[in-house]
């Protein structure tokens, strides 16, 4: 995903030029996100049936809607970060209750850029 979203956004002329045009994609046509909740709970199960796996659901639903974000990263849509925000958030306290404190950390600093990255998107 990251070489796709390089590629996305280096092919852009604005690109060469130092900057990018953000795309505004309203929430009316962003019904097939709702795509990800059979996909989460498809996910989920598989992974809850796997011996030592914790939290099967919770680790799908952050996988699948980071993947949904990161697709509208790559298409500089705004509303990515309405999507990290929470993820970020949600990762954040399942590496917590994992005991997984350096990750939990991680995600702690994944939440705040992502909310600067939403402030300095909106702009």
């Amino acid at each position: 995903m990251g070489f796709y979203g390089w590629w996305e956004w280096s092919r852009t002329s604005s690109a060469k030029h130092g900057e990018v045009a953000l795309i505004d994609y309203p929430w009316k046509k962003q019904w097939w996100v709702l795509l990800g909740i059979p996909s989460v709970l498809a996910l989920g199960y598989f992974l809850s049936t796997l011996p030592e796996v914790s939290y099967g659901y919770w680790d799908a639903f952050t996988t699948i809607f980071a993947l949904v974000a990161t697709w509208q990263e790559t298409k500089r849509i705004r509303t990515a970060f309405h999507y990290w925000i929470p993820i970020n958030l949600a990762s954040m306290l399942l590496y917590g209750f994992k005991g997984l404190w350096v990750y939990a950390a991680l995600m702690l600093i994944y939440s705040v850029m992502s909310v600067v990255g939403y402030l300095n998107w909106r702009k």
